[in-house]
């Protein structure tokens, strides 16, 4: 993993004296903290932009509560590319792998299974697939990149081929999944989005095993080195993007009512500027679960936004391929002053 140095805690540095190194130290670690805190101010200013347009009521509990539906699905997806993006690798194929999953669970549904148990099954379906890009990516030797594109488009087909092509309509055994509200306001999709976004952020950050896929991202080699079962983890990381896309392709399903071969095909694209917002080094080794969370939140703000105020959706898509170069250009400037600033406290 990226390491950095502690700030300097001595009486001198309280005072603001102190070597020229620890004052650059100081620094570097200031630009790390303007780093994290850079997603909430950009949440910030992005309400702030919609209320003045729209009005105090942008902030009513029924529209904050919109907003948070309109970000579940994004979360979801951009969760467990997170995750796979800390371990040093991305996942191109989660969106066909979210239709195939809601396409599989349609038929699972229409075949009798009960709800719960159709849901596990379709999670499972999707941890398969995601083993099969581990495995790719681990075991075949081909980059990231190009073996989860491959995917990408064999997904696509598997889902038509499950399908035969056509859109399966009027299921509705998801739709407690999909479009429950608790207290008619917070939506079922909303407090998914709040449970696997705590649990993978606790998990990350608190195990052993998130330490040790952080580690994995960081330094490969030197995790390897170190003992690190580095195949495992990495399998295990496409294993857990797999099962969150498929769990997304579970909501849609119980949204929709409706399983089609195309569903979420923007998901990758929103997911990875989730996480380019959230601060994640697309590099790998570092990131917080917290900040793509409110990556997504941005996303779904905006889109929430742009509707309200009557404006096509589309033009959600431009701004949202503004926001990743923005963030991605962001990240390149605050790494590289960090580093700087940090190779030069070394040599004072």
């Amino acid at each position: 993993m990226s390491a950095f140095t502690l700030p300097d805690r001595s009486p001198s540095a309280a005072t603001g004296s102190g070597t020229p190194g620890s004052t650059v130290q100081r620094e570097g670690t200031g630009m790390l903290v303007l780093r994290d805190l850079a997603i909430v101010l950009v949440l910030a200013v992005t309400i702030a932009v919609f209320v003045a347009w729209y009005g105090w009521d942008f902030l009513s509990a029924g529209n904050l509560a919109d907003i948070a539906d309109s970000a579940s699905l994004t979360a979801i997806f951009a969760v467990g590319e997170a995750v796979v993006v800390m371990a040093g690798r991305i996942d191109l194929s989660i969106a066909p792998l979210a239709a195939a999953s809601g396409i599989v669970a349609a038929k699972l549904l229409e075949a009798g299974v009960p709800s719960v148990p159709a849901l596990l099954l379709t999670l499972g379906f999707g941890a398969v697939l995601g083993t099969v890009n581990g495995l790719l990516v681990t075991k075949a030797g081909i980059s990231p990149l190009v073996a989860t594109l491959a995917t990408l488009s064999t997904y696509s087909g598997l889902a038509f081929i499950l399908a035969d092509g056509n859109q399966i309509f009027g299921v509705d055994g998801f739709a407690w999944l999909g479009q429950h509200r608790f207290g008619g306001t917070l939506t079922a999709p909303t407090v998914v989005m709040v449970v696997v976004v705590v649990v993978t952020a606790v998990f990350v950050r608190s195990t052993a095993w998130g330490l040790r896929l952080l580690a994995v991202g960081g330094n490969e080699e030197a995790a390897r080195r170190c003992g690190i079962r580095t195949d495992a983890y990495t399998v295990g990381a496409f294993v857990f993007s797999g099962c969150t896309a498929a769990l997304a392709g579970c909501i849609m399903l119980g949204f929709l009512t409706t399983a089609e071969p195309t569903a979420a095909s923007t998901a990758v694209f929103d997911a990875i500027t989730a996480v380019a917002l959230g601060g994640v080094v697309l590099s790998g080794g570092q990131g917080n679960i917290l900040r793509v969370l409110a990556g997504a939140l941005v996303l779904g703000v905006i889109s929430t936004g742009l509707l309200l105020n009557g404006v096509a959706p589309y033009y959600a898509l431009v701004v949202t391929g503004c926001l990743l170069v923005l963030a991605i250009l962001l990240e390149n400037l605050l790494t590289g002053a960090v580093e700087r600033r940090l190779e030069k406290g070394a040599r004072a």
